[in-house]
């Protein structure tokens, strides 16, 4: 045999062997067990490349498991999947918008998730119509939380938002008939538009300080909430804030100074509705107050 032939033969075979060592330190597994290369792993994982990502039948599995390596899960990826349980690693720092439908909207076999703390931002739309969702774990370094994203989610009983959360948009929580508790963090400043509208079972929460303006609508029909304290930063609250809250019988404001009040913040709330105020503001909140005056009276 030629010696150039025999150069070729082992410059074939080490070839090969580098390859075969490639392939095996590339080597990942997908969430479907099957496996696959790391470049297989898109840093945005949506509707368009799911199917190949997690394979055909993704939807209909029990439990989603969510490769490392993704970045960003967009719009309509998990829409109206079977899973009880979808597993988000810690690579991913956005879960985004709505584009006709949200990322996990309508999963209605869901019942638990885990935000992780690398996710910085849930889109809107992100869990609407979760029905059976009972439980969501929001860590710290998550600080937006779109309109919308847990609307209709009638399951939840609880929600605890950490310290990085700044923001919250109008109708997040909207439709969650079963939400009994909501505690919220000092970093927020407004409470939008319908943030709780509809709550019915809504019997404890906690304005904190920090929060300057609760919108219009923000607790319409939170039928089971029959006391609050609104703190001393309020300076304003909307037109309907409180609409049809039935069951509210007192309010307390911590604020010196009446905050400024949009249209009958508490109509339709019951009729026997005590406003407590500091007592050196007493005349004040009666002299701008002038549709509750009978109802003021000095914190004690």
């Amino acid at each position: 045999m030629k010696k150039s032939s025999i150069k070729l033969q082992v410059a074939a075979t080490f070839t090969a062997s580098m390859l075969a060592w490639a392939a095996l330190f590339s080597c990942a597994v997908n969430s479907d067990g099957s496996s696959g290369t790391l470049k297989d792993i898109p840093e945005e994982l949506n509707e368009s490349n799911a199917k190949e990502v997690l394979g055909e039948d993704y939807k209909k599995r029990d439990t989603i498991k969510i490769p490392k390596g993704v970045i960003r899960i967009e719009y309509q990826a998990f829409r109206e999947c079977s899973a009880q349980s979808i597993i988000i690693p810690s690579t991913v720092t956005r879960i985004g918008d709505y584009a006709w439908y949200g990322v996990f909207e309508g999963c209605e076999n869901l019942q638990s998730i885990e935000i992780p703390e690398s996710v910085t931002y849930i889109g809107s739309n992100a869990f609407y119509g979760c029905k059976s969702l009972k439980t969501v774990t929001l860590n710290e370094g998550l600080t937006i939380i779109r309109g919308s994203a847990f609307r209709n989610c009638t399951s939840l009983k609880e929600i605890t938002m950490p310290q990085s959360v700044s923001s919250i948009g109008s109708n997040a929580f909207r439709g969650c008939s079963s939400l009994k508790k909501v505690v919220l963090t000092e970093n927020i400043s407004v409470i939008e538009s319908s943030t709780f509208d509809d709550c019915t079972a809504l019997t404890n929460i906690t304005i904190p300080e920090g929060v300057t303006c609760i919108e219009d609508y923000a607790f319409d029909e939170c039928i089971s909430l029959t006391a609050i304290t609104l703190p001393e930063s309020l300076s304003e609250f909307k037109d309907w804030a409180f609409y049809q809250c039935s069951s509210l019988r007192k309010v307390t404001f911590l604020a010196k100074n009446p905050p400024k009040a949009g249209y009958d913040p508490f109509g339709g709330c019951d009729s026997n509705i005590t406003f407590y105020v500091p007592e050196d503001s007493v005349e004040t909140y009666k002299a701008q107050w002038t549709r509750y005056t009978d109802s003021i009276e000095a914190i004690w």
